[in-house]
């Protein structure tokens, strides 16, 4: 039988279960946010601290370490920005190499930026390529790297080198090809009885007495003798052995293999930076491009101002615009043509 005692009992326990139930699905009230807020706001700020702690203690172990081991951080801070410097353009060089290779971009339709970068970087690559083989190899860079940093020229690209290495390096590169110059005109002054036509001659010598007397012909008198450097005497298939080994060597260019055919190639780069410095204007380089588009095209920019560096560049580009490629023996013979007597590039030569 089923006794009031027992109904009494089961109501109590129905009860009991509904009061749990609603206690459970109960949402979360106002206070119990603001007390979890409150908990995160605390280990934010703890991380905070720890973080601040952290960075406060690597700056001084950093400071530390430059006080008691100099020569190492200088050397860690050499390879550390350059390898990401070497990282950077080595990836943008890929890119715009793919990009001419497989679609129909031209070189002449990069820019400046693009331009250099990938006439550049090959020279870069070869210049630390074999560096960085080396350290690849267990233990070697402990070995590798200390003489790298201490033959930064030779073993290293420009990415590791300080602004005061690089205008040093620049300076003696140049000072390696104007010692070239001379020996480079007196090809050319020896190649004049060889010119058939006689009025072409006569200006082929008044060009080269020019030079000779210490200053430099006129834009139209080196217009002049195109002809001279596009089929006659002063052809890239027509010049001599030894004369081709000084234009390699005037253009910092190796000699031992395919002179022509590179020679030809250089003339090509030159034409094609050439016209993208006309499209995107000479007078927006800024001095380091300045710098380096004089010492490319012969001239020791070295302590020039922006202005003698744009003139310069003025009247390079009133010949090389004229200068189709069957011409490019002229492009790569301007530079003594515009900058032999030039007192920078004496001065570099006299100095030690």
């Amino acid at each position: 039988m089923f006794h009031r005692n027992d109904f009494h009992r089961c109501q109590h326990q129905m009860a009991h279960e509904k009061n749990t139930k609603s206690t459970d699905n109960k949402t979360p009230s106002d206070a119990s946010i603001i007390d979890a807020s409150k908990v995160i706001k605390k280990k934010e700020s703890f991380v905070n601290f720890v973080s601040s702690r952290l960075l406060h203690f690597l700056d001084r172990y950093q400071k530390l370490l430059e006080k008691k081991f100099p020569g190492a951080m200088t050397v860690y801070r050499v390879f550390v920005i350059g390898f990401k410097d070497f990282s950077i353009d080595t990836k943008d060089y890929l890119v715009i190499k793919n990009r001419i290779v497989m679609s129909p971009t031209k070189v002449v339709e990069l820019s400046k930026k693009d331009i250099d970068l990938y006439y550049r970087m090959p020279g870069e690559i070869l210049r630390v390529g074999p560096t960085l083989l080396i350290s690849a190899l267990p233990f070697a860079n402990y070995i590798v790297f200390p003489i790298a940093y201490y033959f930064p020229k030779k073993l290293l690209s420009s990415h590791f080198w300080s602004l005061q290495q690089k205008s040093q390096f620049a300076q003696e590169f140049h000072k390696d090809k104007l010692l070239n110059y001379r020996p480079l005109l007196r090809h050319l002054q020896f190649s004049l009885e060889e010119i058939k036509d006689e009025g072409l001659k006569s200006l082929a010598k008044d060009v080269l007495h020019d030079l000779g007397s210490g200053s430099h012909p006129t834009v139209e008198k080196i217009m002049g003798i195109t002809y001279l450097f596009e089929k006659e005497r002063y052809s890239l298939k027509a010049i001599h052995g030894p004369h081709v080994k000084c234009l390699c060597s005037v253009h910092s260019m190796n000699r031992l293999y395919l002179k022509r055919s590179r020679l030809y190639d250089r003339a090509e780069m030159l034409r094609s930076i050439d016209i993208v410095i006309r499209r995107e204007g000479i007078s927006n380089l800024k001095t380091d491009e300045l710098k380096n588009a004089c010492f490319l095209r012969g001239l020791n920019a070295s302590n020039l101002r922006n202005e003698e560096m744009l003139d310069y560049l003025e009247t390079w580009m009133s010949v090389s615009q004229h200068v189709e490629s069957r011409a490019n023996s002229l492009l790569l013979h301007l530079p003594i043509l515009i900058s032999y007597n030039h007192p920078n590039n004496w001065a570099l030569l006299r100095s030690k």
